[in-house]
């Protein structure tokens, strides 16, 4: 079955999380377009969703601003943005009605007509995604996928997006593949590039957050590839739970002479797990590396954005872990002004303040946000002598740090912590430390 006809067929439809990333937004579009009773509902009000809204018709019925059991009783089939804890008492109502409760993406995998590469972990996610989808790329033009965890993406989308093609590669989170135990799937190739402690608001414990990684592999058949950081993922953890066939990959088995753009010895481990990938498929080496030599830093990780007056400003605001932030500095080559802060994800950070304490590379930190963060708060006396300031706006850290940096540093935006105390989201966040930089490159080429 090359779309989900048969699971959609005669059912009323209810998008639980419309979100403002495009995947529910692309979701609602697919059951529009293909006549499905739909219906939408997200705890963010219609002015918050304005922008989204703006592309669903009028006449589809909308609970916005709050949820109600009312669309539960209503809905035979739930599609839940994978951001909607399962927690919540409207998800456990729905559980209680025996509702069908399922995600878009792991929906697809299910029923794709080409093969999938799905790619998990705590860190590197998207880059080694959007690199494997390059080389694949470079091999097939136009006849490959990238979607998943990519905003803008959808999980329904992709089955008009299939047709003629040779491969979907997919970034899957935690989240997502907590729906990929519901259907009892997994991606032909798996990817795991590493595991750290990550959403501990969310899951009661790592072990917790590890089982749903498992669902990459744990339905994989003998004829499936399982490929992971040999370095990095603790023993047994994934190759217990497969029938796949196991690869392993290491930084070293990336070429000491490679060419790459990208910035950090964790982007080695990308390029290592991406080569593997290849070799698997069968993609000449030279081939993967020559592609790998002009691939560039995915927006928002690790990206330079502009230099101005001899200042370099990098973007790095998908990192919401300390292990994130950790890499990010270690990436650093010249002396750096650090943005740093958001909201808790309830994770032990005490290895990131050593690194901003002890690293000599970190001159100076901007506090953005942070007021109700308790970590971060009980750690400031560490780091006191390298804070300058706190701040509430991206304007004003972009503005502090600036004064704070010479010619031949660089202002890096590494947070470490969520966005929600002050953003809509991480890439709120990354578009106004652009935004901000842009303003200041016009304001200083216009003197």
């Amino acid at each position: 079955m090359n779309q989900p006809h048969d699971t959609f067929k005669d059912k009323n439809i209810l998008i639980f999380g419309l979100g403002l990333q495009g995947g529910g937004l692309g979701d609602t579009q697919y059951l529009i377009e293909n006549q499905y009773n739909t219906r939408i509902t997200d705890l963010k009000t219609e002015q918050e969703l304005s922008a989204v809204l703006e592309s669903i018709p009028n006449t589809i019925q909308k609970t916005l601003g709050k949820h109600d059991n009312k669309d539960i009783d209503w809905a035979d089939i739930i599609i839940k943005n994978p951001g909607v804890p399962e927690e919540i008492d409207y998800i456990q109502y729905a559980k209680q009605q025996n509702k069908t409760i399922i995600n878009s993406t792991a929906l697809f995998v299910k029923h794709s007509a080409i093969p999938v590469i799905g790619v998990t972990g705590t860190r590197g996610k998207t880059t080694t995604a959007t690199l494997i989808h390059e080389i694949l790329n470079s091999q097939f033009p136009g006849e490959v996928i990238l979607g998943g965890n990519i905003p803008g993406t959808s999980g329904l989308q992709l089955f008009n997006q299939q047709k003629e093609k040779k491969h979907a590669v997919l970034e899957l989170s935690s989240f997502q593949l907590a729906g990929f135990h519901t259907l009892q799937t997994s991606p032909h190739i798996a990817v795991v590039t590493n595991i750290y402690d990550d959403h501990m608001d969310r899951y009661q414990s790592q072990q917790q957050y590890i089982h749903d990684k498992e669902a990459i592999t744990q339905y994989q058949s003998s004829e499936d590839h399982l490929i992971i950081n040999k370095e990095n993922i603790p023993e047994n953890t994934f190759t217990n739970k497969t029938k796949a066939k196991i690869h392993t990959y290491l930084i070293t088995d990336v070429p000491r002479n490679i060419k790459t753009l990208l910035l950090g010895n964790h982007n080695l481990e990308n390029i290592a797990s991406a080569l593997k990938v290849s070799e698997v498929l069968g993609i000449l080496r030279d081939s993967a590396i020559k592609t790998i030599s002009t691939f560039k830093s995915v927006p928002n990780r690790l990206q330079t954005i502009a230099e101005i007056n001899g200042i370099e400003y990098i973007n790095d605001t998908t990192s919401t872990t300390p292990i994130a932030t950790i890499k990010a500095i270690k990436a650093m080559k010249k002396p750096t002004t650090l943005i740093l802060g958001g909201a808790s994800k309830q994770i032990n950070i005490d290895e990131m303040i050593r690194e901003i304490a002890t690293n000599n590379i970190v001159r100076h930190v901007i506090i953005l946000g942070s007021q109700n963060n308790k970590e971060l708060n009980k750690h400031m006396d560490t780091i006191s002598n390298k804070i300058s300031e706190t701040v509430t706006s991206m304007h004003k850290a972009v503005e502090t740090a600036t004064k704070n940096t010479k010619p031949g540093e660089v202002v890096l935006l590494s947070p470490g912590f969520f966005s929600f105390d002050l953003f809509n989201n991480e890439f709120d966040r990354g578009d106004q430390f652009n935004e901000e930089v842009k303003q200041l490159k016009k304001h200083t080429n216009n003197n």
